[in-house]
C-alpha cells in the first residue's frame, strides 16, 4: 500500500512540476500585457498633457495588477522620496529587484521606458513609446506562441517523467 502511495506521489510531483513551468510561461504573457496596458495609458496621458513623472507613474500603477503593479508602485514610492537618484536609476534597480516573470530581452525592452520617461518633450516621448509599444506587442506575440507550444511540452514531459519514475521504482 505504501509503495503504491509513493508511486502516486512521484507521478503527481512530476506532473505538478510540468504544470508549474507551463504556468510560468503564461505568467510571462500576462505580465507583458500589464506593461503594455500601462504603456498605452501613458501614451494617452502624454497625448493630452505633459504631466509630471510622479503623476505618470501613479497613472501607470492604477491600471495594472500583479507584478507590474508592484513594480510601478515601488518606482513611484522611490521617485517621490528620492534624493539624488534619477528616474532611470530607480527604474533600472526596481526592474532587477522586483521578481518579474520576464526574460532578459523583455527586461531590456522595458528598461527603455525608464530611460525615456520624463527626459524629452511630449512629442519625442510619444514617438519613442510608440516604437516600444510595437516591439512590446511583438514580444507578447512571441511569448504567447512559446507558451502555447512549450506549455504543452512541459505538461506532457512532466507526466512522462513521472510515469518513467513510477516504472523504475
Amino acid at each position: 500500500m505504501l509503495h503504491i502511495i509513493g508511486k502516486c506521489m512521484i507521478l503527481m510531483g512530476a506532473t505538478v512540476l510540468g504544470l508549474q513551468h507551463a504556468a510560468g510561461l503564461r505568467h510571462r504573457v500576462s505580465c507583458l500585457k500589464e506593461f503594455l496596458t500601462a504603456l498605452e495609458r501613458l501614451e494617452r496621458e502624454l497625448a493630452f498633457a505633459l504631466l509630471p513623472v510622479d503623476v505618470l507613474l501613479c497613472q501607470m500603477q492604477a491600471g495594472t495588477r500583479g507584478a507590474a503593479h508592484r513594480f510601478f508602485s515601488s518606482c513611484e514610492e522611490r521617485f517621490c522620496k528620492r534624493g539624488e537618484e534619477r528616474l532611470e536609476e530607480i527604474w533600472s534597480e526596481e526592474m532587477q529587484k522586483i521578481p518579474l516573470p520576464l526574460c532578459e530581452e523583455d527586461r531590456t525592452l522595458l528598461q527603455e521606458i525608464g530611460s525615456i520617461l520624463g527626459r524629452y518633450d511630449g512629442d519625442s516621448q510619444q514617438l519613442a513609446f510608440q516604437r516600444i509599444h510595437s516591439r512590446l506587442e511583438e514580444s507578447i506575440q512571441k511569448a504567447k506562441e512559446e507558451s502555447e507550444r512549450m506549455g504543452k511540452v512541459y505538461c506532457v514531459l512532466g507526466i512522462t517523467v513521472g510515469m518513467f519514475c513510477v516504472i523504475l521504482v
